[in-house]
């Protein structure tokens, strides 16, 4: 897990940078932006909080356990 830059974080998004990491995270406009490339498919999700951020890319807010607790 590693914080880059927006600018980063763009040219990765668009395969314009290659990182040794595949869970990324930046800062932009109060929001933090998470970005899980660990399936090559590049998952990007924008939080309020840097805690929530780093849940997510870890896997604790998977959809399924957000339905269970409905």
């Amino acid at each position: 897990m590693k914080i880059i830059s927006n600018q980063q974080m763009l040219d990765y998004i668009d395969d314009k940078l290659k990182l040794d990491y595949d869970l990324l995270l930046t800062y932009d406009n109060g929001k933090w932006i998470a970005c899980d490339d660990s399936t090559g498919q590049k998952w990007v999700e924008e939080f309020d909080q840097l805690a929530n951020a780093i849940g997510w890319l870890k896997g604790e807010y998977e959809l399924w356990k957000n339905l269970l607790k409905n």
